[in-house]
Order: structure tokens, then C-alpha cells, then sequence
């Protein structure tokens, strides 16, 4: 991607993590240093992405691993940081992608003509369940989170219905934008499908379902497994691939309504990619997603999807076929039987799939650089 973007942007994240949220802050970095323009980001660590004159990696010098110790340092140090760093390299754009980091731009404001240009990947007040906050932290995080949509000039969300919940949680009425998340489509064009049933020990003709995704409670892996087991058919395989505090406990799930060799656990292989576009069906049963890149990524290989009916995935998805309650016993058991019993089922499935994948067939590069030149 060429298109002589000629602008300097900033952006912040505290550390590299896990899952679909940081990919789309390194992939939006990559596709608008490949259109020309310049990168800062200010982290704890540096990013996985290829540091260069174009990309320029800002380093936060204080960091724990104790998440008590080293967030209220990170939020309460890191605007003079960003000052300093837009002040000396004269930068005019920030892109942040959560908005309690834009609030910590408040001091940048002060510099004349910077826009900050927010986007929203998830929903603040399910993250603070999810992590069972202690009051306190919440109040500030929920206060820093109001304060970041205030300063923002320009504010987008990865849903309809996360647009509505912002909303509804801060009690603001300042206009929000829909701007679905997308994937980096050379990722989508390089995977390619492997022999999975060789690589993981599967019998021939099993049917393989796939997991992909980070094993902590929202993603509600232990659903899947539990309505896995209950499926009758002994000609399946479910593949978990991912990794997280719930790995032990879905382990010892498995074994006991599945037995013992009916679930592999793959791990975090890099080539997560070729993985899904070799399954025969993907489920995410997840609690609460507002845009999951996994489903959009599964979209753009081919590979057939299915997932809760939960956030911003009926956006996506559409279909009911496409959807289960995942707190509903035996919605998605129904489903696995009927798909691997009946291929004409399947066939839907994949038919379904397919009407979907023209509305998120682009590329999240080029939607940043888009975003950022109009803006």
C-alpha cells in the first residue's frame, strides 16, 4: 500500500498484549507507515511490528508486572510523556483505540492543532465486569473512559449496538460514528490450508471444530466444550487453539464429558491463520464481543462461522443459523449434531457465510489511512 500519505500520527497502548484489540492497533501502525506516513507510539514495550524510519517506538520507563502498580503510573505519568513527544516532533493527529487512552492526551490538546481521532473496540462496562474491578479503579476507569469521548474530535465504535451501550454508560449524547473493525487482507491471502488431522494426531474422516481465541471466562470456552461433549456423534474433534488462565480447568472439563482424546489443545501457534481456513467450522461462543476479529478473519478465509448471538456479532452475522444463545443448554449442541450428521446443513452454513463476507471484505490498513486523511 503506497498512496504518499504524508502526516505524522501518534498513539499509545501501555504493553503488548493478547488478542484481536492490540492486532488492530499494530495493523493500523503498519498500514499507515506502508502509505507514507510517520508512526510514534508511546508503550511500556515495544511493539511487533518492522521498527523503521517510519515507525518510531517511544519507550514509557517505568513498568510491573503488577497491574495495580503499573496502570495508575501509566495514566497518571504518561500525558506528560505524550506532550513532550507531540511537541518535539511537531505531530498533529493522534489514533487511539480505546478511550481511556485518549483521555491521557489531555495535555497534547494544549498544542495547537492536534486532533485526536478515537475509535472504540469494546465495551468499558463489560471489561470492568470481566475483570471484577474493585470499585474504585472502575469509578476512574469509567471517569478517564467519559473524559477521553469529550476530548476526542472525531469518535467511531465497531458496532450499532456498542454505539448505544456507550451512550447509555456515560451518559453523553456526542455523535458516534460506526466504523466496523477489518483485517489486514495480505494476512488472509498468505494462509494456507494444512492437514490437520496429521499435525494433531486426528483420526481420518473426524469432523473438526475449531476454537481460536484467548481461554479467560468471556470467551466462554467452557461452553463449548460442555455442548461439544453432549453431541453424540463420536466422529468429531474439537480443536482449541489459544491460551489463558482457563487452560487447566477446560483440560480437566474435557476429559470428564468428552474423554480423552476428542479435544486437542493446540496452544498459540503463530499460524493461527492457516488453522482456521482449514477447519470445517469455527465456533465462538463468547459472552460478550462487539466486533471479534476472528469471526471477520474466518469470513475472509472461507472458513464457516458460527457464534453467539451477543454485542455487535448480530451485525455481522446476521443470519440465526449463524447464531446460538450461549447461555441457552443445548442451542449450539443442536446445531454441531445437525452439521456434522447432515452436509446439506453444512452446505447452508457455509452458503450463509458467504453472503456475509462482502460487507467486511476490506482491508484495515486501508481504512485507517482513509480515516486518517479525511479526518
Amino acid at each position: 500500500m503506497t498512496s504518499g500519505l504524508n502526516i505524522k500520527i501518534i498513539t499509545v497502548y501501555p504493553y503488548p498484549k493478547r488478542g484481536g484489540c492490540f492486532r488492530q492497533v499494530c495493523a493500523a501502525i503498519e498500514g499507515i507507515a506502508s502509505a507514507g506516513g510517520e508512526v510514534h507510539y508511546l508503550s511500556a514495550k515495544p511493539f511487533p511490528v518492522k521498527h523503521g524510519k517510519r515507525i518510531m517506538f517511544h519507550r514509557f520507563p517505568f513498568h510491573s508486572d503488577s497491574e495495580m502498580l503499573f496502570y495508575p503510573l501509566f495514566y497518571l505519568l504518561s500525558p506528560i510523556f505524550l506532550f513532550y513527544v507531540v511537541r518535539k516532533h511537531n505531530i498533529r493527529k493522534a489514533l487511539v483505540f480505546n478511550e481511556e487512552f485518549a483521555a491521557i492526551f489531555f495535555l497534547a490538546k494544549i498544542y495547537p492543532g492536534i486532533k485526536i481521532l478515537l475509535h472504540i473496540q469494546g465495551d468499558m462496562a463489560s471489561l470492568i465486569r470481566s475483570k471484577k474491578m474493585n470499585p474504585l479503579a472502575a469509578f476512574f476507569l469509567r471517569l478517564y473512559g467519559k473524559a477521553g469521548i469529550l476530548i476526542s474530535d472525531r469518535v467511531w465504535a465497531v458496532s450499532c449496538d456498542l454505539i448505544k451501550r456507550i451512550g447509555r454508560y456515560y451518559g453523553i449524547q456526542k455523535q458516534i460514528s460506526c466504523l466496523y473493525n477489518a483485517v489486514p487482507k495480505n494476512g488472509l491471502l498468505l494462509a494456507e490450508c494444512r492437514n490437520l488431522r496429521e499435525r494433531y494426531r486426528i483420526g481420518d474422516g473426524k469432523f473438526i471444530i475449531g476454537f481460536i481465541g484467548s481461554l479467560i471466562p468471556r470467551k466462554n470456552a467452557a461452553y463449548l466444550v460442555e455442548e461439544f461433549g453432549r453431541v453424540p456423534s463420536g466422529d468429531k474433534t474439537l480443536l482449541i487453539v489459544g491460551g489463558g488462565p482457563d487452560k487447566a480447568d477446560l483440560c480437566a472439563l474435557g476429559s470428564s464429558v468428552c474423554g480423552k482424546d476428542a479435544i486437542v489443545f493446540a496452544g498459540e501457534p503463530e499460524d493461527y491463520l492457516d488453522i482456521a481456513k482449514s477447519l470445517d467450522i469455527l465456533v465462538l461462543p463468547t459472552l460478550h464481543d462487539d466486533c471479534p476479529r476472528i469471526i471477520l478473519e474466518c469470513l475472509g478465509l472461507g472458513t464457516p462461522v458460527i457464534a453467539s448471538n451477543t454485542g455487535g456479532i448480530p451485525e455481522i452475522l446476521k443470519y440465526d443459523e449463524l447464531m446460538f444463545n450461549p447461555l441457552e443448554k443445548g442451542a449450539l449442541e443442536k446445531k454441531l449434531e445437525r452439521m456434522i450428521k447432515d452436509p446439506s446443513y453444512l452446505a447452508e452454513i457455509k452458503k450463509l457465510c458467504s453472503e456475509r463476507k462482502p460487507f467486511f471484505d476490506k482491508d484495515w490498513g486501508e481504512e485507517i489511512v482513509r480515516l486518517v486523511k479525511e479526518n
